[in-house]
């Protein structure tokens, strides 16, 4: 448990001197992180880093793979089925991408149908034991680093989607 220090009123300056802008948290950012990445490997995307920079956490991939639907929308799918809460800050610029990829007509049909696939992916055990396993990771090498590299990326999750059935984009990629 972190310790909170105490403060006398003598202590205390103006509250404006304390207010910092809201962050998301680490553990938030390295879940939502590792939903994309988790996703995004299961069809073969290739990871080139996560970095946390002042302002956001970014997940980078090998040039010029593209984040598909289903990898960007895993994030708020994965959080409204385990009752996490989430605002429209943490999940806009994955709506907004989601958008720019098809006219507006047709983006809502596509939620409906890439948010039914994703909870029945979120119910496999290997999927579920790869989002826990490497959240903690994850969470851990950004607070230490500030980054984790695709490599270690690779080497911690692969062994463990491997066996999930919803896996055939990796199986092609690695027995390519």
């Amino acid at each position: 448990m972190p310790l909170i220090r105490e403060y006398s009123e003598s202590q205390v300056g103006k509250e404006s001197d304390f207010v910092v802008p809201p962050r998301e948290s680490p553990l938030h950012n390295a879940l939502h992180e590792t939903l994309h990445i988790v996703v995004g490997r299961l069809s073969g995307l290739d990871i080139a880093d996560v970095v946390d920079q002042d302002d956001a956490v970014w997940t980078e991939l090998v040039e010029p793979q593209r984040f598909t639907v289903a990898a960007l929308m895993a994030p708020e799918v994965y959080m409204s089925l385990n009752n996490i809460a989430f605002t429209d800050r943490s999940v806009s610029s994955d709506r907004d991408a989601v958008a720019e990829c098809f006219c507006p007509e047709d983006v809502e049909s596509i939620r409906q149908n890439k948010r039914d696939s994703l909870a029945d992916m979120f119910q496999c055990p290997h999927v579920l034991a790869a989002i826990s396993i490497f959240s903690a990771h994850m969470y851990a090498k950004l607070r230490e680093h500030g980054e984790m590299s695709g490599i270690s990326i690779h080497e911690i999750i692969d062994p463990i989607l491997m066996n999930s059935p919803y896996a055939d984009g990796l199986r092609e990629k690695l027995n390519g």
